[in-house]
């Protein structure tokens, strides 16, 4: 069972609205700075990913843009088949090497940062 964060963004109106304008008329340039920022995001998740074997930081899957409907997406995921990484990422577990939450913390706490470090990308900040 893979294991996957959704999330939508909210403050930095301004940023955000520029962005949407650019990505609504520049839609492969958009997909192309957020598969950029996916692969960010899944490095960083990577480096606070519990480590035995290395087989579930191993899993990240980053997909390439999807369209939907005027969105443009691109999805992080972590731990595929493997049958014990949503215990892994929810439960209490003392690991030695990374923590719970590994994909869902990342992303929060580089969430203030993304749509600057998209925007630089695409030279619109």
């Amino acid at each position: 069972m893979s294991y996957k964060v959704e999330f939508r963004m909210r403050g930095q109106r301004e940023m955000r609205e520029r962005l949407e304008a650019f990505a609504f008329k520049h839609r492969e340039r958009a997909g192309k700075a957020l598969e950029s920022e996916g692969d960010y995001q899944g490095r960083e998740a990577q480096e606070v990913t519990p480590y035995g074997r290395g087989k579930l930081r191993a899993s990240l899957v980053i997909s390439d843009p999807i369209q939907d409907g005027d969105d443009i997406l691109v999805k992080i995921g972590m731990g595929g088949s493997l049958p014990y990484a949503m215990a892994q990422h929810q439960k209490y577990f003392k690991h030695d090497q990374g923590a719970r939450r590994f994909l869902e913390d990342p992303v929060k706490k580089n969430k203030g940062k993304m749509l600057k470090r998209i925007a630089q990308e695409l030279r619109i900040a």
